[in-house]
């Protein structure tokens, strides 16, 4: 027979584990969209229109529009450390935000957050801020539960 007490040690441990005091919450929703993004990892690589959208509370949604086959939807909450890091990411493209320059053709990518704007073109210089946030942001996608594939 297991003593209750026993489940004591684990919970404070698991405890430890959290990574620090609670991120705090975005001033508005994220929203990027960018065509011709490629998800390698499976036996064929995923190519289509990347839409990535993540709440003020940290509930991000991705969803894949793929040019051939099924498009891939994913859904999932952020943790704490990724919603740090977005947190940090996001703070240093908007202390920038007026830096870059606007895209001189038809718009390839879009960030909205607030009243920040963002569009390039593709194969555009980004600034470093803007480069690495898009960047997080594709790869949080990856962090995040496939829900659907139609």
């Amino acid at each position: 027979m297991r003593h209750p007490l026993a489940v004591l040690p684990l919970l404070i441990l698991a405890g430890c584990a959290a990574s620090g005091p609670p991120a705090p919450p975005l001033e508005a929703t994220l929203t990027m969209t960018e065509p011709d993004f490629e998800e390698k990892g499976g036996i064929l690589p995923i190519v289509g229109t990347l839409t990535v959208t993540v709440a003020p509370d940290g509930a991000a949604e991705s969803i894949c529009r793929r040019q051939i086959f099924t498009d891939v939807e994913r859904r999932g909450d952020l943790s704490n450390a990724e919603r740090w890091e977005l947190h940090n990411k996001v703070d240093a493209w908007v202390a920038r935000a007026g830096e870059d320059p606007a895209s001189s053709g038809p718009p390839y990518g879009v960030l909205t957050y607030g009243t920040h704007k963002a569009t390039w073109s593709k194969g555009a210089s980004l600034s470093p801020e803007l480069r690495e946030l898009v960047q997080y942001l594709k790869t949080l996608t990856l962090s995040l539960n496939v829900v659907r594939r139609r």
